[in-house]
Order: C-alpha cells, then structure tokens, then sequence
C-alpha cells in the first residue's frame, strides 16, 4: 500500500468520523473546532478536507441537513413552523424562511401546503391490498462496521454491499455469521438523490480483536417500529 493511499484512507476515516459526530449532535450548536478536533484535524486543514471529499463546505452540509430534517417535520407532522425553526437553530421564523428557502426552493409554509398528507395519500391508496401492523421494539446499543455509499439507493446500496461483503470475506472466521444491517438516513423524496446516505453495516462480536481499515458506528439504544414486508420494494416506502 502506497504512502498516497494510506493517507487518503486515513482522511476518509476521519471525514466519516467528522460526519457521525455531527448526524448525532445535529441539533446542537456546532463549531469547525469541535467538529475539526473529532476528525483528528487541525480546523484548516479539515477545512479543505472536508469540501473536497464531502464536495460541501461543511457550514453547508450542517445547514442542508438540519433544513431536510425540518423538511421532513413540516411534511409528516403538525408541529408549527416557529417551532421547528427553533429546532433547527434559527433565532426567528424570518431567518428560517430565507435559509429553507435557498436550500428547498419554497417557502417553509409553501412546502407545508404542498406536501403536508402525502404520505395518508399513497398509504389509502395501498391500504385495499394490504396494511402492515408494526411492532414496536427496542433495540439495544450495538457496535457495527460499515461502508456508507452516497447516491440513488436503487444503485448505491449495491456499491456499500459489496465493499462491506469485500471486508466481511477477509475476516470471515469472525464476521460471516454476525447480523447485518441496511440504513437509509435521508427521504428520497426530501433530499436530492445524489446526496442520499446509505450504510452497509456488520455486527462486531465482542472477541474480535479489530480492523483500523474499516469506519465504525453505534447503532440502536432507541424504540423502533419493526414490520415484517413480502413482496416488492416499490411499496415498502409506504409502510416505513
């Protein structure tokens, strides 16, 4: 392995561990200090890291997915929109529009207006061939590994596989039998289809001694609601 390789790995790691740290501190304040400091970077340096692997300033990234994550209240829930500018760190509604705005192209209460219920829509639409009855579960913290690839799902979540399945097959002894796991973080129809976050990810057992090659994340520790689907994946963005 080449000097070169080695250290754009190593970015990689550390931009991947930047970008955990700010998915779970999302509603907080957050600093390029703070976030620089978790990837293992001075902040210039990180900086520029940063926008060339991320292809975003990272002001913008913070910004984009605390503006889809408020997208995704206007669009499934009543929660006023005073409220999920508060939320999502803005001092007033005025300051929240603009930046939603620039971002989503319409106005928060534009969005509401257009897109509130269709997600009632398309489940009645469905509900005469089937209705899935969830369970709700909850699912202790885990250690995973994981390949996260950025696209459309349709074609990304086979690029994530097979890197996980790559790295799966050179420890097989000590993964081939743990539980995997696919994570979709973002709404396809919130979140343009080139930003879309996808995680391939393997349980680590408790005896594995470690792989410093290979990014790792906590998953769980929170309720979920579990359902069980047959049949095709083009309904399966109804129920979950």
């Amino acid at each position: 392995m080449t000097k070169k390789t080695t250290t754009k790995e190593a970015h990689i790691r550390g931009i991947m561990k930047a970008q955990l740290y700010i998915q779970i501190h999302l509603d907080k304040p957050l600093s390029i200090e703070e976030v620089s400091k978790e990837a293992g970077f001075s902040p210039f340096h990180f900086h520029r890291v940063f926008k060339a692997f991320v292809k975003e300033s990272l002001n913008g990234y913070i910004r984009r997915l605390r503006l889809e994550k408020a997208a995704g209240k206007l669009k499934y829930s009543e929660v006023n929109i005073t409220d999920i500018a508060l939320d999502s760190g803005y001092q007033s509604s005025s300051s929240f529009d603009k930046a939603f705005s620039q971002v989503m192209g319409e106005s928060p209460k534009e969005y509401r207006k257009k897109h509130f219920g269709e997600f009632e829509e398309n489940e009645n639409q469905l509900r005469s061939e089937k209705v899935l009855k969830p369970e709700f579960v909850n699912l202790p913290k885990f250690d995973v590994f994981f390949v996260r690839a950025v696209g459309p799902y349709e074609s990304v979540a086979d690029i994530g596989w097979e890197k996980l399945h790559y790295f799966i097959n050179k420890h097989k002894n000590s993964l081939s039998h743990c539980r995997k796991f696919s994570v979709a973080h973002d709404d396809p129809s919130i979140t343009d289809a080139e930003k879309l976050r996808f995680d391939g990810c393997v349980c680590i057992p408790k005896d594995f001694e470690g792989d410093q090659t290979i990014s790792r994340q906590t998953l769980g520790g929170t309720n979920y609601a579990q359902f069980i689907h047959k049949g095709s994946y083009e309904t399966l963005k109804y129920y979950v």
